[in-house]
């Protein structure tokens, strides 16, 4: 888990902005790590983003997966569900699959 703190540099964003995806995604940030609010906080209103606090850990203090997917489901408002890791970065087949799968 890092412990440094979440921050853009500048005027750097993410390189997509989701608003502008088809099917247009719902994204959440998940935990309460030093600069998650602030983050969501920033860039929740250009970028249409969530943030969901209070996730089960485990004794070492882990987040639990099956907390933040079940919470999702909750606040989600499309039958698709995915989960990608704050170190990833999906390229256009990605969106590609998404679009296919949307639209069976």
């Amino acid at each position: 888990m890092a412990t440094g703190r979440l921050h853009f540099a500048g005027n750097e964003r993410p390189a997509a902005n989701p608003a502008k995806l088809n099917p247009r995604p719902e994204i959440f940030l998940f935990g309460e790590e030093r600069g998650t609010a602030e983050i969501a906080a920033e860039i929740a209103a250009e970028l249409q983003l969530g943030h969901l606090r209070d996730i089960q850990r485990n004794e070492f203090g882990t987040p639990l997966l099956n907390d933040l997917l079940q919470r999702a489901k909750v606040v989600g408002k499309t039958a698709m569900l995915g989960y990608v890791n704050c170190d990833i970065i999906p390229l256009q087949e990605f969106q590609d699959s998404v679009v296919v799968i949307h639209e069976q």
